[in-house]
């Protein structure tokens, strides 16, 4: 990043997402294409992955007035500064898609009117920070696709009333999913598959009325879905989305114990948590 750029203290909003393109090209004035795809515009240079260099240091603290920071489906290597705690007016963060490491720094929970946090598909370590119930504005919890994130959910993440989306897949996640999930009643769209989770599909889970998708595949749960979770399918397939998949679990029998490790008869696609092999339920 440039040495002035910590100079715009009146900045609100920093977009650097998309600094590369899978396809398409354009002409110069000369007459010159540019292909998009390639670090310098020709076929014969290396492919474009975005910009590349070092995330944002300690300096980020002191734009104050960033209230949009978008950086995602670039190269960015490194950790996430724990200056980004001074940001306040922060509302959306996006660092998606990028080479990050390290763990989410604890700061980030004093980020009151975060609303959307996406850092998913990084290389990004450690736990959930233990107080992010502390996030009262948080819609968007997003950090799938980080294999060695691990740990359990937080009790504090329980709190986040206003929470929509909870994306946790492919990890490596633990522990049981407490009753209280049913505090969450705007979740939409609850993604914990390919993890370690265990235990019981607690029944509270059907207090989430607005929910419209759910993934639990490839876990270790057990039991039964309740029927409270079940009445859900019937909100979620008057859903306007025509590409909706409502609940994914372990209800295939297993290859090895021949039972299934979660029975459920509201599923949308069964599998097989030994294989890793899924079916649609007719």
């Amino acid at each position: 990043f440039p040495e002035d750029l910590y100079k715009l203290s009146k900045l609100e909003q920093m977009d650097l997402a998309h600094q590369y393109s899978n396809d398409g090209n354009c002409t110069r004035s000369d007459g010159t294409v540019v292909y998009l795809m390639y670090q310098k515009g020709d076929t014969e240079n290396m492919l474009n992955d975005g910009i590349e260099g070092a995330i944002l240091d300690d300096r980020i603290g002191g734009l104050k007035n960033l209230e949009r920071l978008i950086l995602e489906n670039n190269y960015f290597y490194g950790r996430i500064s724990s200056e980004i705690g001074k940001l306040k007016r922060l509302v959306y963060f996006n660092a998606a898609v990028n080479m990050l490491t390290g763990s989410l720094p604890d700061r980030f929970t004093e980020l009151r009117n975060l609303k959307e946090l996406w850092v998913e598909e990084n290389s990004l370590t450690g736990e959930i920070p233990i107080e992010v119930g502390r996030m009262e504005s948080l819609e968007t919890f997003s950090v799938w696709l980080n294999p060695n994130m691990t740990g359990t959910i937080p009790y504090s993440l329980y709190n986040l009333t206003k929470l929509q989306n909870l994306l946790l897949a492919f990890n490596g996640f633990s522990g049981t999913l407490s009753t209280n999930i049913g505090n969450l009643r705007r979740l939409n769209r609850l993604q914990l598959n390919d993890n370690n989770f265990s235990g019981t599909v607690p029944s509270e889970l059907g207090l989430c009325r607005d929910l419209e998708f759910i993934r639990l595949e490839f876990n270790e749960f057990r039991g039964s879905v309740p029927e409270q979770v079940c009445s859900l399918r019937d909100v979620a397939l008057v859903s306007d989305d025509p590409y909706i998949e409502f609940f994914n679990a372990d209800c295939l029998p297993d290859s090895i114990t021949s039972l299934p490790r979660l029975k459920c008869d509201c599923c949308y696609s069964c599998c097989d948590g030994t294989t890793r092999q899924c079916r649609i339920v007719d």
